[in-house]
């Protein structure tokens, strides 16, 4: 773990997003096992608002998600559910997300956490070369899985600006932002399929935190 040698640098914060829906502990884990193999100081969850890929599938509304990522992270001081997707107007874009961090938060070190699977379409977001220039990047895989940049454009672009250890990601030591590979647990848990469970009015319980299992019952969420 990252720990001495970071103490001379700025706050570092993951950015974590999604649609989150609805949360799960797979959402958890990964996000804690990226804060404590990179020595971030906390992580940002946030909900998605109007997806720009997702739409009439989106059960619960934004707020809902909301409420549940904060009930998910409450027992976890470092986490935080960030509301800024679920507040603004119109479909929310990654990039004008990190643009907004950045310049609302100027000292902060955002890292935006990316699951491997998006680098085969993150060529389609918008303006995606961009968010190199407002955050580390952190690309999740599962442990003994090797990411070859080469095969995708993102890959292709973002190869440069690889670092190899948390060590050589800080900004102001490379005097640019940094991509980093970070494996983390697989969980073989999906929203999706725990959607499709309450639907079929099976339990989600140890799939989600209980505060989160409570609500969607009250809620009367993800019902046929």
């Amino acid at each position: 773990m990252v720990t001495a040698f970071r103490q001379h640098l700025a706050r570092r914060i993951g950015i974590l997003g999604g649609s989150f829906n609805p949360p799960h502990l797979g959402h958890l884990r990964s996000a804690m096992e990226v804060m404590e193999g990179l020595g971030l100081d906390g992580m940002q969850l946030i909900p998605s608002g109007a997806h720009p890929f997702k739409g009439r599938e989106m059960q619960a509304t934004p707020e809902e998600r909301l409420d549940m990522v904060r009930l998910a992270v409450s027992r976890e001081p470092r986490f935080e559910a960030n509301d800024i997707e679920v507040l603004q107007d119109g479909v929310g874009y990654t990039i004008d997300t990190l643009r907004s961090l950045a310049r609302s938060r100027p000292t902060i070190e955002w890292v935006l956490v990316l699951g491997s699977d998006l680098l085969n379409e993150l060529h389609l977001w918008k303006t995606w070369q961009l968010l190199i220039k407002y955050a580390h990047l952190c690309i999740m895989t599962r442990p003994g899985y090797i990411v070859d940049l080469q095969q995708t454009e993102a890959g292709r672009f973002l190869e440069p600006f690889m670092v190899q250890s948390p060590e050589l990601l800080y900004r102001e030591e490379m005097g640019r932002n940094g991509v980093i590979i970070q494996p983390v647990t697989p969980m073989g848990i999906s929203s999706t399929a725990m959607r499709e469970a309450l639907v079929a009015g099976r339990s989600i319980d140890y799939l989600t935190p209980t505060r989160v299992v409570n609500y969607i019952q009250k809620q009367e969420l993800y019902r046929p």
